[in-house]
């Protein structure tokens, strides 16, 4: 994480950090900028940040609890949320609804778009 001030969640949201991008392949192929963007636009793992006050607060609708807490690695659609970058890092809201899964930190490098 970072200790740069980023915005809040509000509502129903969550903060996310998507997985950075490596610079180099397992072969040792160094990977272009345009391609490190393009791994970022489509990442499907990311990081919650923060999460809005009223996030699964709708007990009937989450009667298993909340899909996520903050530090949580999860899975999200591919071109899910609203993309903003603070000083060049890219984060993204998504709804609450839109966390597909959560990933076990153990294998969060290994999970990949297809």
């Amino acid at each position: 994480m970072t200790n740069q001030v980023l915005p809040k969640a509000v509502g129903w949201t969550i903060l996310l950090k998507p997985k950075d991008t490596p610079g180099q392949t397992k072969g040792g192929i160094w990977l272009s900028d345009q391609t490190k963007e393009l791994s970022r636009l489509t990442a499907v793992v990311a990081q919650v940040l923060d999460m809005g006050p009223d996030a699964y607060s709708d007990k009937e609708r989450y009667v298993s609890g909340p899909y996520c807490k903050v530090g949580d690695w999860i899975l999200i659609a591919m071109y899910a949320g609203s993309r903003f970058k603070v000083n060049g890092e890219e984060y993204r809201f998504i709804n609450e609804d839109q966390v597909r899964g959560v990933v076990p930190e153990s294998i969060v490098h290994q999970v990949t778009s297809v």
